[in-house]
């Protein structure tokens, strides 16, 4: 120590300094108070104004060496900051953010915690929080401020749940279609929209419609596509309705009379469905041998001579077996849509056995000649 006083200071090498700063005087010669006074210095200045007697504490030295003042140099280091931990990067809603602190080391002072400030962090919500940690020791010495990055990223794409079943089946003109659409759901993004986008379902065409539905969320992340088929099916056949003039042949004399089929085809799904001939059949054999019908053969011919899938005109026989119960000719058609249904329908032609077996549908055939 060094004395500043206005008195006489015989031994100054005998003030000796302690770990912790104080001013032990412990030398035979030192000021009154006897071996062993502590001088209690104040840190914050530098100086010492007090001497304080070990057997008397409090009491001032006033005597002839007046008020020992001894010198010490100033703190005027600050603290070092040190964090524990590093920077952090969380999953958005997935990982949390525990706060590890910093730790401040002083030359006098020692160790001791940070004072954290800045941002506070939320694991919950996308962005870079910046963490400050801050100290100062009792000399009022300012460490340097140090910094934690806490980024809060979201890499985790939304989810897509569709609403309703993947796979539709729809009648063609029959069913309709609701879209139901889909739903997404993101960790951390609580609004996210969905797309709707693929084929637009025609249910008056048969066919397959696959429609997706995408969703990107605030960040960027796009969902894996989800999509839904629908099938437009046509499983109901065609209507037909068939007609024929005249509808019976009157007199059985044996000779060839025109005949035309009208048949009207309709389809729910096939604008356009197609109609052919079937068959043409008789219940009686062309020539039967002692049965009474004539000697003729062909009973059953198109009207231009060359049968064909799409006839409508005919060339019939009015005959029958004299000992039969009379001669009916059956007229078929088929009709097919384009989904491969179908549908038959017939044209009936009789040659009654007698005028009173049957009630004559053309007004131009007179069952009692």
């Amino acid at each position: 120590g060094k004395f500043l006083g206005n008195g006489v200071f015989n031994n100054p090498a005998a003030i000796v300094t302690d770990a912790n700063g104080d001013f032990l005087v412990s030398d035979a010669d030192s000021p009154p108070g006897g071996e062993g006074a502590v001088i209690t210095v104040d840190r914050a200045t530098g100086f010492q104004t007090v001497l304080t007697d070990a057997s008397a504490a409090g009491s001032l030295f006033h005597d002839i060496f007046g008020i020992a003042i001894f010198s010490q140099a100033a703190d005027t280091t600050p603290p070092v900051i040190t964090l524990i931990g590093g920077d952090e990067t969380l999953e958005c809603a997935v990982d949390t953010y525990t706060e590890l602190g910093a730790t401040a080391d002083d030359d006098v002072d020692g160790s001791f915690a940070a004072v954290i400030g800045g941002d506070v962090p939320d694991p919950n919500t996308p962005g870079l929080y910046i963490v400050s940690y801050d100290a100062s020791d009792s000399a009022g010495n300012v460490a340097d401020t140090v910094f934690r990055n806490v980024l809060v990223e979201d890499t985790t794409p939304p989810a897509i749940t569709l609403n309703g079943d993947a796979t539709v089946t729809l009648e063609c003109n029959v069913d309709a279609y609701a879209e139901l659409g889909a739903t997404a759901t993101d960790l951390c993004d609580p609004a996210v929209a969905v797309t709707i986008g693929g084929a637009a379902v025609d249910t008056a065409t048969v066919g397959t419609y696959i429609v997706t539905y995408d969703a990107t969320d605030s960040e960027g992340n796009a969902a894996t596509q989800v999509s839904r088929t629908v099938e437009v099916v046509d499983t109901t056949p065609p209507t037909i309705s068939a007609s024929v003039f005249p509808d019976v042949l009157w007199p059985p004399n044996h000779k060839l009379e025109p005949v035309t089929c009208t048949v009207v085809a309709t389809d729910t799904c096939d604008a356009n469905p197609t109609v052919s001939l079937l068959s043409i059949t008789s219940d009686e054999s062309d020539n039967g041998v002692g049965v009474g019908d004539g000697n003729t053969s062909n009973d059953m011919q198109a009207a231009d001579g060359v049968l064909s899938s799409d006839d409508r005109d005919f060339l019939l026989r009015a005959e029958r077996q004299g000992k039969g119960d009379g001669r009916v000719y059956t007229i078929t058609y088929i009709v097919n849509d384009a989904s491969g249904n179908s549908v038959t329908g017939t044209c009936i032609v009789e040659v009654p056995k007698n005028a009173n077996s049957h009630t004559c549908d053309n007004v131009d055939c007179d069952l009692n000649n």
